[in-house]
């Protein structure tokens, strides 16, 4: 009897769960003699309450370090209205290289350190290499406090960005690593939740922050700086004692949750091998080299272009309405309500039903119609509500093409490969994003409207592609075993794992 694959091993009745569609994806299905294999035994009871532990020690982590990353990335435009640009004689053309969401002197250093980062994650340790990480960026916002001209603002936005950039992806490889494949796109999901709050919240800090203009001799602008590094310099060290890098470092388990946890992970993975823990140039050739993850990685690109241009240009958007400017900011936080409600039930769904192909479908043309009702709209009821849906498809769908990354890839060399260059894609397509809104297409920017319509078609075209090509591959696995294994068949499933990885008939791939 075969092992069994890879997501479902762990759920107590995965039949009751699934439809005549998924017969493919659990033909294999060899039940307790799969556990066994692994020396383990699944306990409803106990998982939930090690999964329940897990994130109440990761989560907070993961969200307060993602919070901070935004703010101390965006503070920059605070700063401005604080006086920044005025009291460094910066001119627009100035600020705007400068600016992250600009691109340039953040974006570029970001980008490039993704894929390098994630090939060191593992050597490092997440525990040392992510808090240090939040550490370095806070050193260099606290920094940036005393910054006395262009040249020196034009360091600090590239150091930011160079400190930053392994940070996203690294969690999410951490996700990848602490948390079943039909568990993280939820957890993912929260991550994009912090994103909107630090929209909120930073602007309310920032302007409370201001109010110490001239205390101690310091510019206000200067104080946001100065206060928000310091408290992420503060965070990263107190995370740096919490932060597990494996799960026998988790400190909120006993010594029986830790081994029952290791072992819960390495049926899930279907490996028990620990040396599966470097980057290597084969990994990053395999991963490059896959038909579907070039289709997400299409995808990724898409995505980011759409998101990067709707997050920044919103209130722009929002302002051709013709309101005051407190009405246009208050208008903008409605559809990105609505966007996190939104984005945490498609997490919930697409988890629940292991349906991350079907999720992006769903919400790429969710913000489809967004983008075609602002296009074709011709009152603000219309364009208002185009970007409701807009907004809530896009946050709902980048997470649902994230969380697919590393969903399909079972050895971790290609599993943070795949999520480094998933982001790098994803931050590239920003880039592009963010220079399709000139202010010249104003007031309902329809060339900007039209690349996005394009872009999510590209998304939904590539996700149908997807589904039909990773079911075809799931259905070769079960008709092809015996040629898949030719050569192997005397080796141990361990060592059959390690050679074929995502490749093995008996990892099926996620739809």
């Amino acid at each position: 009897m075969s092992v069994a694959p890879q997501r479902m091993i762990l759920d107590s009745d995965p039949r009751k769960e699934m439809g005549e569609d998924d017969q493919v994806e659990v033909a294999s299905q060899g039940g307790p003699r799969d556990e066994e294999s692994f020396n383990f035994h699944f306990d409803p009871e106990v998982d939930r309450k090690a999964v329940y532990k897990l994130d109440l020690l990761l989560q907070p982590i993961l969200f307060g370090t993602f919070i901070l990353l935004l703010l101390d990335r965006a503070n920059v435009g605070n700063a401005r209205v604080a006086g920044l640009q005025k009291d460094l004689r910066l001119t627009d053309h100035q600020f705007q290289i400068s600016r992250g969401p600009a691109l340039m002197v953040t974006f570029i250093p970001y980008i490039l350190i993704e894929l390098p980062s994630a090939m060191v994650l593992r050597l490092i340790g997440p525990r040392w290499m992510l808090p240090g990480l939040c550490i370095c960026w806070g050193i260099v916002t606290t920094l940036e406090s005393l910054i006395q001209n262009y040249a020196g603002f034009i360091a600090c936005r590239f150091f930011i960005g160079l400190c930053e950039g392994g940070v996203f992806p690294g969690y999410v490889v951490v996700l990848a690593e602490f948390y079943r494949r039909h568990e993280i796109q939820k957890r993912i999901a929260i991550l994009y939740c912090a994103a909107a709050l630090a929209g909120a919240f930073g602007g309310l800090l920032a302007a409370a922050i201001e109010q110490m203009d001239g205390l101690a001799g310091l510019a206000g602008w200067r104080w946001i700086f100065l206060i928000e590094g310091l408290f992420t310099v503060c965070w990263g060290f107190a995370t740096l004692w919490i932060m597990p890098s494996t799960p026998r470092d988790v400190i909120t388990f006993t010594a029986e949750q830790k081994e029952y946890y290791v072992k819960r992970m390495a049926v899930d993975k279907q490996t028990k091998a620990e040396d599966d823990a470097k980057v290597t140039a084969r990994d990053i050739l395999a991963c490059l080299t896959e038909p579907h993850f070039l289709m997400i990685a299409v995808m990724s690109f898409a995505v980011g272009a759409v998101a990067q241009g709707v997050s920044y240009f919103t209130p722009s958007v929002v302002q051709t309405f013709g309101y005051s400017k407190t009405a246009t900011q208050l208008l903008t936080v409605p559809p990105f309500t609505f966007a996190l409600v939104i984005t945490l039930v498609a997490g919930y769904v697409a988890d629940r039903y292991r349906r991350r192909g079907l999720v992006a479908i769903v919400t790429a043309a969710l913000g489809a119609i967004g983008c075609i009702l602002n296009f074709s709209g011709t009152s603000l009821q219309y364009r208002y509500t185009g970007l409701f849906f807009l907004i809530a498809g896009i946050y709902s769908c980048a997470p649902t093409i994230l969380a697919w990354l590393p969903n399909n890839m079972a050895a971790y060399g290609k599993r943070s490969t795949a999520v480094a260059v998933g982001f790098m894609v994803s931050n590239s397509g920003g880039i592009l994003g963010v220079w399709i809104y000139p202010t010249k297409d104003a007031p309902r920017y329809l060339p900007a409207t039209s690349a996005n319509i394009a872009f999510l078609a590209t998304v939904i075209v590539l996700s149908v592609a997807q589904i039909f090509l990773l079911k075809h591959l799931n259905k070769r696995k079960i008709d092809g075993r015996e040629e898949l294994l030719h050569g192997r068949e005397h080796l141990s499933f361990e060592r059959q794992m390690k050679e074929l990885g995502d490749h093995h008939p008996d990892f099926k791939y996620t739809l």
